[in-house]
């Protein structure tokens, strides 16, 4: 038996990991992590299965990197 409890009472995270869990809440605007990578997941999916779009946004970058250029 442990006379000493390292982790705090409650659900807090350990000290090592807040920073950690603080930066990902502050990027996820409090949307859990997991959420934002199956919404990206399912973007970039319908992305590659789309050739006019690819084409749209191929176009859209040369155009504006050029612009960028000038």
């Amino acid at each position: 038996m442990a006379l000493y409890n390292s982790r705090p009472q409650g659900h807090a995270p350990a000290p090592m990991g807040l920073p950690i869990k603080l930066w990902l809440a502050r990027m996820a605007h409090g949307i859990s992590p997991a959420s934002v990578a199956l919404a990206y997941a399912d973007g970039f999916s319908h992305l590659l299965t789309s050739p006019s779009k690819q084409a749209d946004l191929t176009a859209s970058a040369m155009h504006k990197s050029l612009l960028w250029l000038q």
